[in-house]
């Protein structure tokens, strides 16, 4: 048919640390975007992508500019993508 359509393509999981058991919710969907970027750097380095979530507070870490070290650190290393 010629289009585009969305695709799995791949999973990945590992088990949290007991220091990253502690991170908010917040934290821990942030580690998971930067989590997937660092796993499939191989596949998107050099491309456009969209993550896609369904997790307000993400939308947020995007448009704030009140972030602690952590999540500053992450937001940066998302934005090069």
């Amino acid at each position: 048919d010629g289009k585009a359509r969305e695709h799995v393509i791949g999973y990945a999981s590992r088990t949290l640390s007991a220091s990253e058991r502690k991170y908010s919710p917040t934290e821990r969907e942030c580690l998971a975007i930067v989590y997937g970027c660092n796993y499939y750097l191989p596949y998107i380095e050099g491309t456009r992508f969209t993550a896609i979530t369904d997790h307000k507070a993400l939308k947020w870490l995007h448009s704030t500019k009140d972030l602690n070290s952590r999540l500053a650190r992450w937001a940066i290393q998302i934005a090069t993508y």
